[in-house]
């Protein structure tokens, strides 16, 4: 029952995503896309701008690889944390990024930008790579993890992360909203086989 909720999950995930990739495509999100802009930039504060600079740079490749290697060094968490945590964090960064090749997407206006970024604009990285990395993580945390109460608080704060990577990247003017939610789509679903795929290990190790 809970492997046929997740992949069903993750067909949901992989359909959203393909259904906001077409309507990028033939350009039908502009209106959606201006409107979600504008109504995240009516919320902007000198204080939030801080505070959403330092969460979006918690999305960045440089954090994740460095949290990789941070699990990879260690012995007691290299298999079972750090192996599939940079696993999942590569296959969706190459994901990515063959993905904004293809769609070639501009970002929003220079003009709007709060923080300077280059390539394209679809999907969001740090939306997906986020969702997949800390998703990941989250679930590792339950899965593993010996006290409950802080395994929750961790995975609350986690979950928490993951949407403020998503609203930084919309508020600092550097993604369209459609950008984010395809990430969000298709990193449910990248995140949702990677779980699949190591409960699936787990229980060949246990027979």
């Amino acid at each position: 029952m809970i492997k046929n909720t997740k992949f069903q999950l993750a067909l949901l995930g992989l359909a959203l995503f393909l259904i906001i990739s077409g309507l990028v495509a033939f350009d039908r999100t502009v209106n959606f896309d201006l409107a979600g802009q504008a109504m995240i930039f009516s919320f902007r504060s000198p204080i939030m701008t801080k505070l959403l600079i330092g969460i979006t740079y918690l999305g960045n490749w440089q954090t994740i690889v460095m949290l990789c290697l941070v699990f990879l060094a260690m012995k007691k968490t290299r298999l079972i944390w750090g192996i599939p945590l940079s696993l999942a964090a590569a296959f969706s960064t190459i994901l990515y990024k063959g993905m904004k090749t293809t769609f070639e997407r501009p970002r929003p206006e220079i003009v709007n930008r709060l923080i300077e970024q280059g390539g394209f604009s679809f999907p969001s990285g740090h939306a997906m790579t986020g969702l997949v990395f800390y998703g990941l993580l989250a679930y590792l945390i339950l899965k593993f993890g010996h006290e409950k109460s802080a395994q929750r608080t961790l995975v609350v704060l986690l979950i928490l992360l993951i949407g403020l990577i998503g609203l930084s990247r919309l508020y600092l003017g550097l993604h369209w909203p459609t950008d984010v939610l395809a990430g969000w789509c298709l990193g449910v679903t990248i995140l949702l086989v990677a779980i699949s795929l190591m409960e699936s290990r787990l229980e060949k190790k246990d027979l």
